[in-house]
């Protein structure tokens, strides 16, 4: 792999973990303050819970990402990943109407 190569994969892998960190970071803000203001039944215990919940969605599909990455390479893994990651931040964006 030549130099300008490996440039352009480092740089497509940093905007993909930025952009999974800058979704993270939404959910964790949007979360607490959701729950307080539309579910009053549910303690800090549940939001502790459901926050937990995307850490061990990555826990476990990590090494299905993996085999992914063998087969789809890549390139096609990042455009793919940041994808899902603009249909979820809207998902989340949206459940204010719901």
């Amino acid at each position: 792999m030549d130099p300008t190569e490996r440039k352009k994969l480092l740089f497509c892998i940093l905007i993909s973990l930025f952009s999974i960190q800058t979704v993270n970071m939404n959910v964790t803000t949007i979360v607490p303050n959701f729950v307080e203001r539309y579910h009053d039944s549910l303690g800090e215990i549940d939001v502790a819970f459901i926050l937990t919940s995307f850490e061990v969605a990555a826990l476990i599909f990590s090494p299905v990402v993996g085999l992914m990455l063998e087969t789809l390479g890549r390139k096609n893994s990042i455009i793919i990943g940041f994808f899902v990651t603009i249909c979820s931040t809207v998902g989340l964006a949206c459940t204010e109407f719901i």
